[in-house]
């Protein structure tokens, strides 16, 4: 698993290539940040990625939002390993 101990924010991952950025990184062992203003989308991705064993966890965040954007890297943890 070459992203063990990693946290990797994904983007417009409740569909398409981030949902499935998502699922790549989380079977690669990252932990995933999985964000969407789609917060039902986004809780599927989580739920199937947590329930196929990986970790994952749901922010739902329209990027155009400065504040939001500020507030999906703290919850992801990101700050932490700057």
């Amino acid at each position: 698993m070459r992203l063990e101990g990693k946290v990797g924010i994904i983007t417009a991952a409740a569909s398409g290539m981030g949902r499935a950025g998502s699922e790549i990184f989380a079977r690669e062992g990252a932990s995933v940040a999985v964000v969407d203003r789609d917060e039902q989308g986004i809780n599927q991705v989580v739920e199937e990625i947590t329930q196929a064993g990986g970790k994952a966890f749901a922010i739902g965040a329209d990027l155009r939002d400065v504040k939001r954007r500020a507030i999906m890297v703290h919850r992801s943890g990101c700050v932490s390993q700057l």
